[in-house]
């Protein structure tokens, strides 16, 4: 997961550069229309070329079976899973933890332009530095996680809460250097922009860890609607607060990023004390179909 989160930040990266090199010369349009295509191209090269698996075929428990039955989700699986504490949890977070993207997407640009005096190619310096280490903090959080999970099963909890609070710290520290410590507030996003990412594949995966592999797609959309109904707040909270509240952009955005991820973070730790048992019964019912299918194996070859 850590890997798939990376492409659309490299996609952001390149995209960032082929607009600001190309741009004047051929226009937003055709760059748009260009761009737009390649979508389509890899889409053509996903339906011909990538063939799909039974879902939870790669499962441990199922590894060395010739045979591999279908299943599929219905009403009563979906309505039990909506009802599932570690999600509903993990979906409560998601709500939460999006507060700070869509602040750092939505003004940050315009915090570095109007009270930091960035121009634009210190701007372009900030964006390029950022966006290549959070890439890098992607790829080490799935490699974490994955390593922390084979210790405990709650290694991706732990992980998660540990770089949400984290986070949140450094969030506060870059937007309170000094305006005139321009190479400290460089320095400080780079180091943030390594950490704050680090949650984000380990939530996905922990979904997958708590969902049968039928159900694994719903789980998902139910953590992405929580996620996409707080994302339409953050911005809209950190303008009241900036106009009417504390005057200044930058705090108004600290003071939304910290407070949700401190919520985050509590939200993590009462998961911590839940996720063995879901993970658990999910192993358990992998485990009885795998030892269904090779009763069939068996009867099939005699």
């Amino acid at each position: 997961m850590g890997l798939m989160s990376v492409a659309p930040q490299a996609g952001f990266l390149i995209g960032g550069l082929v607009g600001t090199i190309f741009g004047p010369t051929y226009g937003w349009r055709t760059l748009f229309l260009a761009t737009g295509g390649l979508g389509i191209v890899v889409a053509l090269l996903v339906y011909f070329f990538v063939k799909d698996v039974p879902r939870g075929k790669s499962e441990p428990e199922f590894a060395g079976l010739e045979t591999f039955g279908k299943y599929t989700i219905n009403r009563e699986l979906a309505a039990r899973l909506i009802r599932r504490p570690s999600l509903l949890l993990l979906s409560l977070q998601g709500f939460f933890g999006v507060f700070p993207w869509n602040v750092l997407s939505f003004w940050m640009f315009t915090y570095l332009e109007k009270e930091r005096l960035f121009g634009p190619e210190l701007i372009a310096l900030w964006l390029v530095a950022s966006l290549v280490t959070m890439i890098l903090g992607i790829v080490v959080a799935g490699v974490l996680g994955d390593f922390l999970f084979k210790k405990t099963r709650k290694g991706r909890v732990i992980l998660s809460a540990v770089t949400v609070y984290v986070g949140a710290l450094l969030i506060y520290i870059t937007f309170t250097t000094p305006l005139e410590a321009t190479g400290s507030f460089l320095l400080w996003s780079v180091v943030t922009a390594f950490v704050i990412p680090m949650a984000g594949p380990n939530v996905v995966a922990t979904v997958f860890d708590i969902t049968e592999p039928e159900t694994r797609s719903t789980g998902l959309s139910i953590l992405r609607w929580f996620e996409n109904v707080g994302s339409g707040f953050a911005p809209l909270i950190v303008g009241v607060l900036w106009y009417r509240v504390f005057g200044a952009l930058g705090t108004a955005s600290w003071v939304v990023c910290v407070s949700t991820w401190i919520v985050c973070g509590t939200i993590f730790a009462a998961l911590f004390f839940r996720i063995d048992n879901d993970i658990e019964r999910i192993r358990k019912l992998l485990a009885q179909r795998a030892e269904s299918e090779r009763k069939r194996d068996r009867s099939a070859r005699a």
